[in-house]
């Protein structure tokens, strides 16, 4: 599986480093949908710091702040002639500053909700593209992908994803809640349109039906049978099958230790 940051461009496997930019003295692949983990980590923070400003007013009692404004009153009534004016002009602080409170509170509590609501899409979108990436997803699909997963999945108490139907989890095969595995491989089915065609299904791509592969073999360097994870794996484990396959795609990769 391709790393989404690499801290030096010679870390990156060749085949790939195209599709990295540099950003803060860092390599990271340009895929949409994704989010680095440094900016999960600022919403994370960001939703800790607004629950402590919550926390600043959770002490105050409202009924306690009244009556000490009300022996204000009192003082100031006892050195006035017109005390029905006195405890308006009080009541009137009173509300004012209750109404200021709830104010501040709503606000908070909207924008505590909102980094929430954004958190839970960044870690939902991120964890379905890698996912669909296994499954072959196509470069021009992650759009597509990312709203079905977001009608679908949510993140549990536990901050995992959790497919939902309504308010009803979605169990897979085992009896337990399905897993993101489980249910791309349904949509690979249904939505097939959104991944990469294989051999069994009469894909095309660089010279042939499999992407310029032998019979029964699938070219992830073919046009139709682009396929990033399979190329990473490949130049891994077997380099001169790599090299062999990208040719026959008319595609030219470098491997180390491998003969032109």
């Amino acid at each position: 599986m391709l790393k989404f940051i690499f801290d030096n461009e010679t870390d990156i496997p060749e085949a790939v480093r195209e599709f990295y930019t540099q950003t803060d003295g860092k390599w990271i692949l340009n895929c949409e949908g994704a989010a680095p983990a440094a900016k999960v980590d600022e919403f994370r923070k960001n939703n800790v710091d607004l629950k402590k400003k919550l926390d600043e007013f959770k002490d105050v009692d409202p009924a306690k702040y009244k009556e000490l404004l009300a022996k204000e009153s009192d003082f100031e009534a006892s050195k006035a002639d017109n005390k029905e004016k006195i405890d308006e002009l009080v009541n009137k602080r009173v509300q004012k500053m209750a109404a200021d409170h709830e104010a501040e509170k709503t606000a908070l509590v909207g924008e505590r909700d909102k980094l929430k609501t954004e958190l839970t899409r960044l870690q939902i979108d991120a964890a379905v593209v890698t996912t669909g990436g296994e499954f072959g997803l196509r470069q021009t699909a992650h759009e597509d992908l990312i709203a079905r997963a977001r009608g679908v999945w949510r993140l549990g108490d536990d901050g995992k994803p959790v497919a939902m139907n309504g308010d009803e989890p979605i169990f897979g095969r085992s009896g337990g809640p399905i897993t993101m595995k489980e249910w791309m491989e349904g949509l690979a089915k249904s939505a097939g349109h959104l991944f990469e065609e294989n051999s069994g299904s009469g894909s095309s791509g660089g010279g042939g039906s499999n992407g310029g592969g032998t019979a029964g073999e699938v070219n992830p360097w073919g046009e139709k049978t682009w396929n990033l994870t399979q190329q990473g794996a490949l130049i891994r484990t077997d380099p001169a099958k790599a090299k062999r396959l990208a040719a026959a795609a008319g595609k030219t990769i470098k491997i180390p230790g491998v003969r032109k």
